[in-house]
């Protein structure tokens, strides 16, 4: 990866998965250093991210901006990713929830623009695209010497990487922080490909654009919204930050684990693991009894699609922060054989 800095804009190449890993490496930086809350440095991240899989995908290399900006009193972050690729046919099309062929984390162009603040796209076919995007610090947000950069609940990160041959990714995460509380999931889309994929934006979709926080609610209305397609299975959890408390289930094989921090243990191992039940959401949907359990700061949440190995549940030490821990989950135990994604979310208590 090229990297050209000057004055406030970061500059980097983008001709590999090399530098996609590196550019959220450099971004995630950035954004650290102007004083974004953790939740919106993952936005930024994942957004990042989707841009430079389409720039590798499509059109082979391109560059990514990136500028620290201020308009009008507010400060935020611009990043511009630019290729020469064949263009975009169809621009609203592409910006349809469910179409996605990035072959990133699937959240697609629709993903991308509900992540950041402000979303454009300028494109040609045979000439390339450019899309920029802006993410602006919350109001009353302090600089990084003045305030605790993590002023969210939860600090997180995730990987995901689609099956080989595949354009798309059935796996599919879902982050929302609400007042008092906070919403994550793992999505996986019955089978490969586009198929697969659509029926993962329905649900991501669901979770992602409703202000509702009740995990049964929110599955039951995934499972109306997905009846004519695959369907899906998933893991979802909230966390109740007043109160401390977490309510999770899963429909199908989305395995998830607590891992306590601290002294906030429930068994020898300081492990809990999500209960399971048989089904599909869009298809068969079992009865839906959530699990309550207790959370404390530290205590970290893995959650994974069935394109990781079981194994990632023996891990034993979990202190990384929750971006490297993913990553290296999904390294070490990532399968060849199907579309992969693994969330991690570590709870740092009421803001």
């Amino acid at each position: 990866m090229e990297r050209e800095q000057a004055s406030d804009t970061l500059r980097l190449s983008i001709a590999s998965d090399e530098d996609i890993l590196a550019a959220r490496s450099q971004i995630r930086a950035a954004v650290l250093e102007l004083g974004f809350a953790a939740t919106d440095m993952v936005r930024i991240v994942t957004a990042v991210s989707e841009l430079a899989r389409n720039i590798l995908l499509y059109a082979g290399r391109g560059e990514l901006r990136v500028e620290l900006i201020s308009e009008e009193g507010r400060e935020g972050v611009q990043i511009t990713a630019q290729d020469e690729g064949p263009g975009i046919p169809d621009v609203a099309k592409a910006l349809l929830d469910g179409f996605s062929t990035s072959g990133g984390l699937g959240l697609g162009l629709p993903g991308t623009r509900r992540l950041m603040d402000e979303f454009e796209i300028q494109t040609e076919v045979k000439r390339g695209t450019v899309v920029t995007v802006k993410k602006w610090l919350g109001e009353g947000t302090l600089r990084p010497e003045r305030s605790a950069v993590s002023r969210s609940p939860i600090l997180s990160g995730m990987a995901g990487r689609t099956l080989p041959g595949e354009s798309a990714t059935g796996d599919r995460s879902v982050l929302r922080v609400y007042p008092g509380g906070v919403l994550f999931a793992v999505i996986d889309g019955l089978g490969h490909g586009p198929e697969a994929a659509h029926a993962a934006g329905i649900a991501a979709g669901v979770l992602q654009g409703s202000s509702g926080t009740d995990i049964v609610e929110l599955v039951q209305e995934c499972h109306r919204r997905l009846q004519h397609s695959r369907g899906v299975v998933m893991t979802v959890v909230s966390i109740d930050t007043g109160e401390g408390q977490a309510r999770w289930l899963g429909v199908g094989n989305v395995q998830g684990m607590l891992v306590h921090g601290g002294n906030n243990r429930q068994n020898s191992s300081g492990r809990v693991f999500a209960l399971l039940r048989s089904g599909t959401v869009g298809q068969h949907l079992p009865t839906l009894t959530p699990s309550s359990i207790a959370v404390e700061r530290g205590d970290t949440f893995v959650i994974a699609t069935d394109g990781i190995s079981l194994d990632f549940m023996k891990e034993h030490s979990v202190d990384q922060p929750p971006q490297l821990l993913a990553e290296r989950i999904l390294t070490q135990y990532g399968l060849a054989s199907d579309d992969a994604l693994v969330l991690v979310v570590r709870y740092m208590g009421e803001t």
